[in-house]
C-alpha cells in the first residue's frame, strides 16, 4: 500500500514544477527513502538483476521496483532527482566510491562484474578509474600505471618482487571470472606493457635521447617530459617463457 500511494505523490510532482531533488522521497529497492541530490537513484528500466553489495547500497541505489515511473518525461523525473537506467553513469558512480573510506573496495570489483566491460566507453572508462588488491600487506593500486600480474609459476620466476593480484580480499567464488574482468582492465598474465603518468628525459639520463628529440622537434633542451608514454616491463630474469612473449 506504501508503494501505491508513494507512485501517486511522484506522479503528482512531476506534473508540477517543484524541485525536490534534496529531499528524501524516492523509495530504494531495500524499503529505505532517498535523495537524489545526496545518493544517485536510478531507475529499474530494463536491467538484468543486479546485486548491489551491502557497503554501497546507500551509495547506488535503485528504486523500488513497486514504483513504475518509466512514462514520465526526463525533465520531470529531474526534478525528483532520478536517473534512467544507464550503465556508464553507474558505472561511473562505482568508480567515485574508491575514494569513500564508508565503501570496501572488493564490493566495487564485484559489483563491476555484473557490466558489460567489452563496451569500450565502459571499459576504458574502468580502466582509467580502478583499483586492484596486490600483496600480501595488500594495497590497492592502478592496474593502468602499474605492471599487475595473475600470479602464475613462469611471472613469479620472472618477476619475483611483482604485484600480483591478492584474491583473498575479494569475496567471490568464480576466480575465472575475476580474471576475466582483470585481463580486460590492463591486468596481465604477460610481461606487462603499462602507462608512465610522466617520464623525465635529461641529458645524464640519457644524451642519445636528447640529441635525437632536439634533431626532430627543432629545440634545443637539456631536458624533456613525455606523459602517458608506454613502457614494458623487463623481466628480473630472461628465461625462455619472457622470449617466447615478448
Amino acid at each position: 500500500m506504501r508503494h501505491y500511494w508513494v507512485l501517486i505523490t511522484y506522479l503528482y510532482i512531476s506534473k508540477k514544477i517543484f524541485t525536490l531533488n534534496d529531499k528524501k522521497i524516492l523509495l530504494g529497492e531495500d524499503g529505505e527513502l532517498y535523495s537524489g541530490g545526496a545518493n544517485k537513484v536510478f531507475m529499474q528500466g530494463n536491467r538484468k538483476e543486479v546485486h548491489i553489495p551491502q557497503s554501497i547500497q546507500n551509495k547506488i541505489t535503485m528504486l523500488h521496483p513497486d514504483v513504475g515511473m518509466e512514462s514520465i518525461p526526463q525533465s520531470n523525473l529531474k526534478l525528483l532527482g532520478l536517473k534512467t537506467f544507464n550503465q556508464e553513469e553507474i558505472v561511473d558512480r562505482a568508480l567515485e566510491l574508491f575514494n569513500d573510506t564508508e565503501v570496501t573496495n572488493s564490493d566495487i570489483i564485484i559489483f563491476l562484474l555484473h557490466f558489460q566491460t567489452e563496451s569500450p566507453n565502459i571499459r576504458n572508462n574502468i580502466r582509467r578509474k580502478v583499483l586492484v588488491p596486490v600483496g600480501e600487506k595488500v594495497k590497492w593500486i592502478s592496474p593502468i600505471y602499474n605492471p599487475i600480474y595473475i600470479e602464475s609459476k613462469e611471472l613469479k620466476a620472472l618477476y619475483p618482487e611483482g604485484d600480483f593480484i591478492n584474491y583473498s580480499v575479494i569475496e567471490h567464488e568464480d576466480k575465472e571470472r575475476l580474471n576475466r574482468l582483470f585481463l580486460n582492465l590492463n591486468v596481465w598474465d604477460i610481461p606487462a606493457l603499462y602507462f608512465v603518468k610522466e617520464n623525465k628525459i635529461t641529458d645524464t639520463y640519457s644524451n642519445e635521447h636528447i640529441k635525437s628529440l632536439n634533431k626532430y622537434s627543432k629545440f634545443n633542451s637539456y631536458s624533456y617530459a613525455v606523459y602517458n608514454d608506454r613502457k614494458l616491463h623487463f623481466p628480473e630474469k630472461i628465461n625462455s617463457f619472457s622470449f617466447s612473449q615478448l
